[in-house]
């Protein structure tokens, strides 16, 4: 949401009193805001605004509302975040500015239209200039909003939800599941699910800064067979997915975590081996990618301890060999780097 701050001593009763009706125009924008009014506690007030700009003309209000510190907060009132366009940003920046002038002792924050507010101060050829260049910043950042939006809909809420989760309803088929841990940016799983309508893919990322970035390409892909969810996967194999749900995992480059403090958040265990063979159908598949040699063998001899596992393909990548697929982008670097790709398969009987 656009705002600023404001440290005065007035409160939003004086400014309505003080403020009178102003226009301003910036190339094809147009602002006018009027007397506006204050609430019944002082505590807030209204200031109507007209905002014209192409393709859009609106009345709305600007909010004036005192926080517990003394600070006024200036927004938009009830306006959709599609709503918040330009003219608006900069008619709060504005209205900010002229505050000032109404109280000199005043101590302005930008929040987050100190953009529009360094734009005030420029020479009217400089505004043009920078106006067009927020324009198409704020074009921008509304479509990806839109992006991340569309992609709510496939977010798995589990807090919702009760164990176990029921994948026929989840995807509305029952068509078979498979699950990869920690898809990181995406890359694999939004190109497995795009080339296979016929299959189910879930992703299990626990940084929130991954799936932010795999929410905002998953509407690019059309895939509607992809479900994301934010957790950590062991608790989703042992406590969420029911007996023989999926077909198949994959795991590409967990991280090692080596050090002592940090042993508590490995993935591979016998624990953990344990609910995936629950989970995974007889015939089902695990499929495990490192560049760590050490973690490599490690997981080789746990997971051919586990019983039900028989291992069904093992290669090894180096610089002398042909290149691995380019799954991630994690191994597109390492290859590029000269590393070893280490992968290995195992199917449950």
């Amino acid at each position: 949401m656009p705002h600023t701050f404001l440290k005065t001593a007035l409160t939003p009763v004086d400014f309505v009193k003080l403020w009178q009706d102003q226009t301003f125009q910036i190339e094809q924008i147009r602002l006018k805001i009027k007397k506006g009014y204050a609430h019944t506690n002082g505590d807030k007030a209204l200031f109507p605004c007209l905002v014209i700009e192409p393709f859009f003309e609106r009345w709305f209000y600007v909010e004036m509302k005192q926080k517990p510190d003394g600070k006024l907060i200036i927004h938009a009132d009830s306006m959709t975040p599609v709503e918040r366009t330009a003219g608006v940003r900069l008619a709060l920046a504005w209205f900010t500015t002229n505050l000032l002038q109404l109280d000199p002792q005043a101590f302005l924050e930008p929040g987050n239209l100190s953009d529009y507010l360094s734009l005030l101060d420029k020479n009217p050829r400089q505004q043009v200039f920078s106006l067009v260049r927020l324009q198409e910043k704020l074009v921008q950042q509304m479509k990806d909003a839109a992006a991340r939006d569309r992609a709510k809909q496939f977010l798995i809420r589990i807090h919702r939800s009760k164990p176990p989760l029921d994948l026929t309803e989840i995807f509305g088929n029952e068509n078979p599941v498979e699950i990869e841990i920690g898809p990181g940016k995406g890359k694999f799983i939004l190109h497995e699910a795009k080339s296979h309508p016929e299959l189910n893919f879930l992703a299990i990322e626990w940084a929130g800064r991954y799936l932010k970035i795999l929410s905002g390409r998953l509407p690019k892909t059309d895939a509607q067979n992809l479900r994301y969810l934010q957790a950590d996967a062991r608790t989703i194999f042992h406590e969420w997915l029911g007996p023989a749900s999926l077909a198949g995992v994959h795991i590409y480059y967990p991280d090692p975590w080596w050090k002592r403090k940090h042993r508590k958040y490995k993935l591979f265990s016998e624990e953990f081996m344990r609910d995936m063979t629950t989970a995974l159908v007889p015939g089902g598949f695990l499929k495990f990618v490192t560049d760590v040699k050490a973690m490599h063998q490690l997981v080789v001899v746990l997971v051919s301890s586990a019983a039900r596992f028989v291992k069904v393909q093992e290669k090894v990548y180096t610089p002398k060999t042909e290149p691995p697929p380019e799954r991630t982008n994690f191994e597109i670097k390492k290859w590029q780097e000269g590393s070893a790709i280490f992968e290995v398969e195992w199917r449950r009987e």
